[in-house]
Order: C-alpha cells, then sequence, then structure tokens
C-alpha cells in the first residue's frame, strides 16, 4: 500500500513516497476489496483507497464529521472506546512482540531514532527481551580446531 497522506505531511515527509507495512491478511483482504472498490466508483478514480461519494455523486475524501460518526458507531457495536491515534502504537508493539526489532519499527513508522519509537509507541517487553538473549546464549558456539 502506497502512504498518500503520511505523518509528517508538509514538514517532513512526501506523499506518495512510502509504503505502509501489512501482514499477509491484511494483504489478502486489500486484494478482495478492490474488486468492490471499482465497483463502487463505476469507472472514476480517486486517489483514497475508501473515497466517500457525496449525495451529488462526486467523489471526495470522508469528511471529518463522518469519521468521527463512524468512529463512534464502531465504539458503540463493539463496546471497545479507541482513539485513531492508538493504532499506529498497536501496530508497532504488535510487531515487536512478533519478533520485528526496534529499529526495523521505527524505520517503517518513520520515527527519525528509535529513542522515540521506545518512549511513545513500543517497547520490547522485558519477557521477550529475557527470552530473546536466552536464546542467543544457547546458540552453538563454533570453534576452529
Amino acid at each position: 500500500l502506497l502512504v498518500c497522506r503520511p505523518k509528517g505531511e508538509g514538514r517532513y515527509a512526501s506523499p506518495h513516497t512510502q509504503q505502509a507495512p501489512v501482514g499477509d491478511d491484511a494483504a489478502q483482504a486489500y486484494r478482495d476489496f478492490l474488486p468492490e472498490r471499482d465497483a463502487f466508483l463505476g469507472g472514476e478514480t480517486h486517489p483514497a483507497l475508501l473515497p466517500y461519494r457525496h449525495e451529488d455523486g462526486a467523489l471526495d475524501y470522508w469528511p471529518e464529521a463522518c469519521l468521527r460518526k463512524l468512529k463512534a458507531d464502531l465504539e458503540q457495536a463493539s463496546g471497545v472506546k479507541f482513539k485513531i491515534r492508538t493504532f499506529r502504537a498497536t501496530m508497532g508493539q504488535m510487531a515487536i512482540d512478533n519478533g520485528a526489532t526496534t529499529q526495523d519499527v521505527s524505520r517503517a513508522m518513520r520515527h527519525s531514532s528509535t529513542a522515540i519509537t521506545e518512549r511513545y509507541y513500543a517497547r520490547v517487553r522485558p519477557t521477550i527481551a529475557i527470552e530473546h538473549v536466552r536464546q542467543a546464549l544457547s546458540k552453538p558456539k563454533i570453534r576452529a580446531i
């Protein structure tokens, strides 16, 4: 997926220059979604993955008020309160918990340093760090004869 509206756009990031990291399940869901998107667009084009169609038929980006309502409806239906910005931290933490390095996650999130990633988004959990070190120490040593 190409990021059209990156974090920091206009300050330190340019649109359409970065890819978003997605897992295999998300990539398959994206491929499954494309025919429905094409049908919704009816031959028109729009850069948004999920464009908004006004009552007059014009395509646009989703208005902020509609996104707030959609979020509220999701919270109501699921019984789970959340903040949209939490998705970044969740992605970062899931990646680290599943074996990605802090350096890789920091780069994928376009942070200037791993310190920002660790301070605000994702940390290596102590139990995971201990297990990684244990595994590293358990690897067989190669010795010259």
